[in-house]
């Protein structure tokens, strides 16, 4: 499970330097370019939503139980 931490608002054109290193992004130019088609190809004043995150708990699926879900807290 993850709790957000931060909900903001972002423009194609300027994209934050926190949104793209939390992609795992070099630049802002690279994340661009992996959601360029996600977003049918944005125009410049093209606007989302971003949003930060932490992880709560680990959900771990346990076959011998038919797969049921069983959630480990994560300690922090």
């Amino acid at each position: 499970m993850i709790r957000v931490t931060s909900i903001r608002l972002c423009q194609w054109h300027s994209i934050p330097e926190w949104l793209w290193r939390g992609e795992t992004n070099g630049a802002a130019e690279e994340f661009q370019a992996d959601h360029v088609q996600f977003f049918d190809n944005p125009g410049h004043d093209f606007e989302f939503v971003g949003y930060k995150f932490e992880l709560v708990s680990v959900l771990e699926r346990d076959a011998e139980q038919g797969g049921a879900v069983n959630a480990a807290t994560r300690p922090g």
